[in-house]
């Protein structure tokens, strides 16, 4: 049906791109990740080397630009305080780097005929999943925009998570690809390419399906969510969203109140009348004040999530962030920009609130599997600020979804000016809010941990922080694509 001298290579690529930025959000089209890598697939049949590489990286750019760059270019504007121009070039630097050369390695290493030969299928699968592992494990890579963060608001089709991460929900979706690709240009292989199709599809779905109705013996802890939508400010301003936050605190009966990121603009230290006004409150309230602020520390200046104990007004134990957002927080290349303004804090334990060990993920942190990882959490917590990322944070909010379901435990998001929501731990979204208002919602506490969870426990005892966290299952792709790749390319 598609022949090796079909034309227009490229705008297959393209159309490969668009199809999957679309099955993320803002459109969130999640069935289109069935079908993104097709075009794709199909353009670099008998291609050479540069060829290949080339229409990966035009599919790839694409896709990171339509997902990423639309939004990363005002935020980069904003966050760095420069022109448009230099905003621009920043974000189709990190969208080129982060989105185009992985999608380029893919097509580059998948040889000549990637959908002849026995398993080409599955070799295609576990090299797709492999060149994701890679770009979130090394060179300071950022998961963003995996193929598996598609399935969000899919349970049925990402339970697979639980088992091998949200790497195990990218490969069955890869694997769906290649099949029907196979499908489509090979007559041969029609019957059980698409064969292959249904049941790689009918085996997830089912999965999710019977993980999904298992019983679920949960306890709730009952935590009220302060949720705002407040534009950059100056003191004066900052002073008066302090207020306004305390006014929508306490509505309901809670085990503890938790304030998005950044909703304190100093350090408390500095300002110690706003640390008694937060103490005081908490005092009245006889519960613990979750918040995020700055800390001044040794070696400067850190973002942090502070705990204000209802009990005893010295005691304000605090946790740092631990992975910042390049150039907004943290410079690169000794480069002055002027959001480069944290000092990158050390791993911590759980945060003790209400009585309950909460792992906490500051905003950007959620996107990392190695830091979610806590021994004791009760449920994880990702207050975030959202205000300068734009459909960012839609994204970012996605992609959390699959924090809870690695680690069976229920994810709270607590956002400025971007979604707050409450996910189980099987993955399903209980409760959701924006803009200005307080909620009181009941946190599911699980107490089983899925397959995933048990091999971070294991592998962080034996492996650097970075690889652990691209999972067993992505680990065992990232090896098994070697030989595979080795064959292909060393074949007479």
């Amino acid at each position: 049906m598609f022949a090796r001298n079909r034309p227009w290579p490229a705008a297959l690529s393209i159309v490969s791109g668009t199809l999957l930025a679309a099955a993320h959000p803002p459109l969130a089209l999640a069935p289109l990740a069935l079908v993104g890598l097709i075009p794709l697939l199909l353009a670099i049949r008998g291609r050479g080397a540069w060829a290949r590489f080339g229409l990966g990286w035009v599919c790839g750019a694409c896709w990171s630009w339509l997902m990423v760059g639309v939004w990363l270019a005002p935020a980069a504007r904003v966050a760095l305080d420069v022109g448009p121009l230099a905003a621009a070039v920043v974000a189709l630097a990190a969208t080129q780097i982060y989105g185009g050369l992985h999608v380029a390695l893919f097509a580059l290493v998948l040889g000549r005929e990637p959908l002849r030969g026995r398993f080409a299928a599955p070799r295609v699968a576990v090299c797709w999943v492999a060149v994701e592992a890679l770009r979130g494990a090394l060179a300071g890579g950022i998961p963003w925009g995996l193929l598996g963060h598609a399935t969000w608001e899919v349970p049925v089709w990402n339970q697979a998570a639980a088992l091998g991460g949200v790497g195990l929900v990218s490969f069955w979706l890869a694997l769906v690809n290649a099949a029907l690709a196979q499908a489509l240009a090979l007559r041969d292989k029609r019957v059980p390419a698409l064969a292959l199709a249904a049941v790689v599809l009918l085996t997830a779905s089912g999965f999710g399906w019977w993980a999904l109705r298992q019983p679920a013996p949960w306890r709730v802890a009952a935590v009220e969510v302060v949720h705002s939508d407040w534009p950059l400010l100056g003191d004066r301003d900052a002073e008066r969203l302090v207020q306004r936050l305390v006014d929508l605190s306490g509505r309901g009966a809670a085990e503890m109140t938790v304030w998005p990121e950044a909703s304190l603009r100093w350090p408390p230290s500095r300002r110690p009348e706003m640390a008694n006004l937060l103490y005081r409150w908490s005092r009245d309230q006889r519960r613990d004040l979750l918040f995020g602020a700055p800390r001044a520390g040794v070696g400067g200046t850190y973002n942090s999530v502070f705990r204000v104990s209802a009990d005893d007004p010295e005691v304000v134990d605090f946790r740092d962030k631990r992975r910042l957002v390049p150039l907004a927080e943290l410079p690169w290349g000794g480069v002055p920009w002027r959001g480069g303004e944290f000092q990158v804090g050390e791993s911590a334990p759980t945060l003790d609130a209400g009585g309950r060990a909460v792992g906490v993920l500051v905003c950007f942190e959620s996107l990392f599997p190695e830091l979610a990882f806590f021994e004791e959490a009760d449920f994880l917590l990702n207050p975030s600020n959202d205000v300068r990322v734009g459909r960012g944070a839609e994204q970012q909010a996605a992609m959390a979804v699959f924090r809870a379901i690695e680690n069976g435990r229920s994810l709270l998001r607590v956002a400025n000016a971007g979604p707050s929501m409450l996910v189980d731990p099987r993955g399903r979204i209980l409760a959701t809010a924006r803009g200005w208002g307080s909620s009181v919602w009941e946190v599911p506490l699980a107490t089983r941990r899925p397959l995933q969870w048990r091999w971070s426990s294991w592998a962080r005892t034996l492996l650097p922080e970075r690889i652990a966290g691209v999972g067993w299952f992505g680990l065992g792709c990232m090896l098994a694509a070697v030989p595979l790749v080795a064959r292909r390319w060393l074949r007479p």
